[in-house]
């Protein structure tokens, strides 16, 4: 098994799904930490809103909520959609292809990969 693999399928690895989520984590974070500093920084600000429905009191909790909720929701929605294509997509070489040959051999003459 090499390093690829055992770092895909959870392994002692930094790669793969690992490092998407530590990466994830490690962004909403520093989102939160800028949403408190932003509070050292201005003086009287307002209070925030999050997502336009729940007014959040304008203190270092109520920014650093605001914006690690904000960009959890901006950067996971598309990492979920990411992660639903990945998984019900098999063969990424078959997508778009409606000529798939099913004599189960190996490659064809005409496959760009030989």
């Amino acid at each position: 098994m090499t390093s690829a693999e055992s770092s895909a399928d959870g392994g002692r690895g930094f790669g793969g799904r690992r490092f998407v989520v530590v990466l994830y984590v490690l962004l909403v974070g520093v989102a939160a930490l800028m949403g408190v500093l932003f509070t050292v920084t201005v003086d009287d600000p307002a209070s925030p809103a999050l997502f336009f429905l729940f007014e959040l009191p304008p203190t270092a909790l109520g920014f650093g909520l605001y914006g690690g909720v904000t960009i959890a929701v901006v950067l996971g929605v598309p990492l979920l959609f990411v992660v639903a294509v990945s998984t019900f997509v098999d063969d990424v070489d078959a997508v778009g292809r409606g000529d798939v040959e099913s004599d189960g051999g190996g490659p064809s003459a005409e496959s760009p990969k030989d």
